[in-house]
């Protein structure tokens, strides 16, 4: 059964002085409760994406 997210909530980033990489941690709280995760960010022309891997 899939669940809709309600709320999205970036709870703390990691971002290094140098280098191209960081991390979000967040809280998504969907209709049968909550979540907490982190996602790893690449840089990419200066702007910090998702990285889903490959």
């Amino acid at each position: 059964m899939c669940f809709r997210v309600v709320v999205t909530e970036i709870l703390s980033e990691e971002m290094p002085r140098m280098g191209n990489s960081a991390v979000a941690k967040y809280k998504q709280i969907y209709g049968n409760g909550e979540e907490k995760d982190s996602r790893k960010l690449v840089k990419v022309d200066g702007k910090y994406l998702m990285d889903i891997g490959k």
